[in-house]
């Protein structure tokens, strides 16, 4: 038996080795990996079992054959060493060395080697792995398994996110409240439905308020320019005080005015006029409500009438505490605006 022969008996058992080494390796970094991924997919919400396992067996794989052949694979060299170590006294490794010597002395040296190395069991090279890297092994292999645990049962609700836990345990942000304060100028003129003194929290909407006129008052409009008699604050950013402006009706003047030959201004007011310029007689069909000629729309319909409509439903919302919905205010914008 040559000594190429006598170091392949020894070579198979150090390249077991050198490939459980390489393995051992790669599952730390692809544990590792699996870790990294396995918190990603919890901070992200994300289902994380495939791509934890994807990203062991990708590492894993892929450095395993490189460790070996780039690190672990031993060499003539390494292996006359771990023979030697046996109790041969270096006789291996300085038979590698003077393997293409022809001396005599090389020559007695190499066959006593040979014989020495045929006397010893395979087995009797034991397979050295550091117990640091078996120990890095299960503690990254816990973690990554145990990571990718927790981010799966999380992802199906069975466990809290990572935000949920963070929410829980750092202390809520105070919250930024401001005043919303609605006034009647003067305090006369009419009345503010629904909440007049309101806190809003910063960015919020308040509370739909609607500024009612008195019997003989007209509104005016908002102190902040604002027309439309209800509102609602969007995105408070501060404090605020706002007043509701009104103004007086005028009523009918009792002059002796010089007479004219235009139309009344108030018809309404004419109804014993029988249209012969006799004022004494009465029209035998006279009567109704008062009507001036400004509160007639299309001719026919009293809007004071339509407007008690309005305010009635929007009083009503107001006191229910309900939004006032989109396509109602539209309405209600709408007829607002004709009146002006």
């Amino acid at each position: 038996m040559d000594n190429r022969q006598l170091f392949e008996r020894h070579r198979k058992r150090l390249e077991k080795e050198a490939w459980l080494k390489s393995v051992l390796l790669s599952l730390v970094i692809g544990f590792a990996a699996m870790l990294a991924t396995a918190v990603l997919t919890w901070v992200f919400e994300k289902n994380g079992l495939w791509f934890s396992l994807s990203a062991l067996v990708v590492v894993t794989g892929g450095l395993t054959p490189l460790f070996y052949f780039k690190r672990f694979r031993p060499d003539d060299r390494q292996i006359a060493r771990r023979i030697d170590r046996l109790g041969l006294e270096e006789r291996v490794i300085t038979m590698t060395e003077l393997a293409d010597s022809k001396e005599y002395i090389a020559v007695r040296q190499r066959a006593d080697a040979q014989e020495k190395m045929k006397a010893l069991e395979i087995k009797q090279i034991s397979l050295h792995v550091s117990a640091a890297l078996i120990a890095l092994v299960c503690v990254f292999g816990t973690l990554g398994l145990s990571l990718t645990t927790v981010s799966t049962l999380s992802y199906y609700g069975l466990l809290p996110t990572i935000g949920q836990i963070i929410d829980t345990t750092l202390p809520p942000e105070p919250i930024v409240e401001f005043e919303v304060n609605y006034y009647v100028e003067d305090g006369q003129g009419g009345i503010i439905e629904g909440e007049e003194f309101q806190i809003v929290a910063q960015g919020e909407t308040g509370s739909l308020v609607y500024a009612a006129a008195d019997e003989g008052w007209a509104f005016a409009g908002w102190s902040d320019g604002y027309a439309e008699p209800y509102r609602q604050e969007e995105d408070v950013q501060g404090n605020m005080e706002i007043f509701a402006l009104f103004e007086q009706m005028g009523g009918a003047g009792d002059g002796d005015g010089e007479p004219t030959d235009q139309p009344p201004d108030q018809p309404g007011e004419q109804q014993g006029d029988n249209g012969d310029g006799d004022d004494s007689n009465p029209v035998e069909q006279g009567g109704g409500k008062y009507e001036p000629a400004n509160q007639i729309i299309d001719e026919a319909t009293y809007y004071r009438d339509v407007f008690g409509q309005y305010y009635d439903l929007i009083v009503e919302y107001l006191s229910s505490g309900e939004e006032l919905p989109e396509d109602l205010r539209i309405i209600i914008e709408a007829y607002f605006n004709i009146l002006k």
